[in-house]
């Protein structure tokens, strides 16, 4: 549900660039230039496109930091989507400065570009959605870490067939570890599930974990 989530984000903000897109191209198209206003006004637009552009930056810095920390897909997507809103209020203050400075058609020329940085950044959090949907394998940081965990295990001999799968939030491991050949079937077993314990509690994201014992030939 989380991943959809994220996906529905990416499609909305795919459809506020490509409208505000079409509607400034439109604009100019039609020579439309926008109403002139007194230059008290273009001050205060400015200094409110900044508090707007410092505050949305700092949310979105915030909310991608507990998203990454947290494995969230959601949370990633609405963390974009705050930095789309910086994107708009950066256009607000280009064209606030553009008018002030004789250019009628600047905060529109902006604003095209901002929409085709959302566009990029929907595409993004987008794609990233369909490669959880389809399970791809983890990234090669979480790998590292969970290959850390495993050598941490000093009963653990050595490792091979190390599989990883993401789905949503949750990581897939599959793997098959080699013991000591003189160990009772018991003291195996109570390896593989103090590994299994071990990376419950040390990986910051949900983990499904299947180890299959093999004795180590020497």
């Amino acid at each position: 549900i989380e991943t959809f989530s994220a996906a529905l984000v990416g499609l909305i903000m795919l459809a506020i660039g490509a409208v505000m897109i079409y509607k400034t191209s439109m604009q100019i198209a039609r020579l439309i230039v926008l109403r002139a206003h007194p230059p008290s006004f273009g001050v205060v637009m400015i200094w409110v496109s900044l508090v707007s552009v410092v505050s949305k930056e700092f949310i979105y810095r915030w909310t991608r930091n507990v998203a990454i920390k947290t494995h969230s897909a959601a949370l990633y997507a609405n963390a974009w989507h705050h930095r789309s809103d910086v994107l708009s209020s950066l256009a607000v203050l280009i064209g606030a400065v553009a008018i002030m400075f004789g250019y009628p058609h600047g905060d529109q020329i902006a604003a095209i570009s901002v929409g085709l940085m959302i566009i990029l950044v929907a595409v993004k959090v987008f794609s990233g959605c369909l490669n959880e949907l389809t399970e791809r394998s983890v990234d090669q940081e979480t790998v590292d870490q969970i290959e850390k965990i495993i050598a941490s295990e000093q009963r653990v001999l050595g490792w091979h067939k190390l599989r990883t799968r993401s789905l949503g939030r949750e990581v897939f491991v599959d793997l098959h570890i080699l013991v000591d050949p003189d160990l009772t079937v018991m003291a195996a077993h109570e390896i593989a599930d103090c590994l299994e314990q071990s990376l419950h509690n040390r990986m910051t994201q949900p983990i499904n974990v299947m180890v299959h014992v093999e004795p180590k030939m020497y």
